[in-house]
């Protein structure tokens, strides 16, 4: 759907209704690709962010809460495995820890980005 406006074409999204399991399947594939620093092709990349938008714009109940709780399920998971790879080394813990730590924190950077 385009309007226009002031001369120009812009795009509008518009809520629409949103499969809750589907969308997270594809949600959840590309936040482990980015928790895991796995590349992402932009065309999935948009898509999920569009997947995002359309999943908090639902209609007629915005699923923006499920999602919430879904991502939160799914990063403590991910800091509890990384604690047992942490916990399970026989040796120095530190360049293990540094290691995941910095993984960690530029998925996390990403992950703000795609759910922003």
């Amino acid at each position: 759907v385009s309007t226009q406006s002031t001369g120009s074409s812009k795009m509008m999204r518009r809520p629409k209704l949103a499969n809750f399991d589907e969308s997270w399947k594809e949600i959840s594939r590309v936040t482990n690709a980015v928790m895991s620093e796995s590349a992402v092709g932009i065309d999935e990349w948009c898509e999920q962010i569009t997947a995002v938008y359309y999943l908090c714009m639902a209609m007629p109940t915005p699923l923006a809460e499920p999602l919430y709780n879904k991502l939160k399920d799914y990063l403590v998971a991910h800091v509890q495995d990384c604690r047992e790879k942490v916990l399970n080394i026989d040796n120095d813990i530190l360049p293990m820890y540094n290691s995941l730590y910095k993984t960690y924190s530029r998925g996390a950077v990403y992950l703000d980005n795609l759910f922003m």
